[in-house]
């Protein structure tokens, strides 16, 4: 008994001072890292709640608080940059035309001539494609205004099974970079596209702005990192969110490689991307993320990120 109570009063001894020597941290297991989103981006604007890449859809993804907006921009015949996502105009989408029409065969008269149907919704007045300097100058409008902007992914529509319904890209990328020059926003741009020659061309005139490469469907498997940032120095990469394992996402991440995959729609896919490691969502439902995600999105990282990055020389 005598031996008992020693070994007991030994002990509660060396507990005591072992808790004088150590910080209490010490005994406490560290919680598991919380992984945060750089940012979640508006496909095409709010486009669930109204017509995707109308300024409608647009604007109100800033209203709405999405981290960027990502649009889509081609030429019509007479070289001004429109913002439109397919190659042709599909008639559900108008009032006038009957069948497919190709941006690239009609001037911007033309264009305008043809409104929008009532099949999806705008707001009033917004009744045809936006031309892309009529979206500057609504950011430049709200810049004025002191309303919140947030960094654009403009995405320079050329991919090579389509080179012949869109621009030659050395127009294409100086007729942007025209627009780009003519409104001079202060809210970040950033340009991406599926088609990498047309990024090269567009840096002979933006060097500044930074790039996000658009990876096809099964694709992203066939690249060397180190030649792709050897060739064009990216900021980001933005794959198909089906090709994404935490092997590769780790991967490109080494690099300083930003992944945000395209089009993540469901909550379940996000919570799965995010815990492999992304740095962004693209997705058609900004609403439904930023209200599932809100504790998860590191607040006001993108803005500034995009910002800091399009200062460097």
């Amino acid at each position: 008994m005598n031996c008992i109570l020693a070994g007991l009063i030994t002990l509660t001894t060396l507990l005591a001072e072992a808790k004088t020597r150590l910080p209490a941290s010490e005994f406490i297991l560290p919680a598991p890292k919380r992984l945060l989103l750089n940012e979640i981006t508006a496909h095409r604007g709010n486009r669930v709640k109204l017509r995707e890449n109308s300024l409608s859809s647009l604007l109100n993804s800033m209203d709405i608080g999405a981290s960027s907006v990502e649009f889509d921009v081609h030429l019509t015949k007479d070289g001004t940059p429109v913002l439109y996502h397919d190659y042709y105009l599909n008639p559900k989408d108008f009032t006038v035309i009957k069948r497919p029409v190709l941006i690239k065969d009609l001037t911007l008269a033309e264009l305008k001539q043809i409104s929008f149907s009532d099949n999806l919704q705008t707001l009033p007045g917004d009744t045809t494609v936006p031309t892309f300097e009529e979206f500057l100058l609504a950011v430049k409008k709200r810049e004025s205004e002191k309303l919140p902007t947030i960094p654009l992914h403009l995405e320079i529509k050329s991919e090579k099974g389509f080179i012949s319904e869109s621009a030659p890209i050395s127009i294409l990328a100086l007729r942007i970079s025209e627009v780009i020059d003519k409104i001079n926003i202060k809210t970040p741009i950033i340009a991406r596209a599926f088609n990498w020659d047309v990024l090269t061309e567009f840096k002979k005139h933006k060097p500044k702005i930074p790039l996000v490469l658009l990876v096809d469907e099964k694709e992203l498997s066939l690249l060397s990192a180190e030649e792709v940032i050897r060739k064009y120095k990216p900021l980001g990469i933005s794959p198909h969110h089906a090709d994404l394992t935490p092997e590769t996402i780790k991967s490109w991440l080494e690099h300083k490689i930003q992944v945000n995959p395209w089009t993540v729609n469901s909550i379940e896919r996000a919570q799965e991307l995010i815990s492999m490691g992304v740095t962004g969502l693209t997705t058609d439902n900004p609403e439904l993320f930023l209200e599932n995600f809100s504790t998860t999105i590191k607040k006001h990282y993108c803005l500034k990120n995009y910002t800091t990055t399009r200062k460097k020389p």
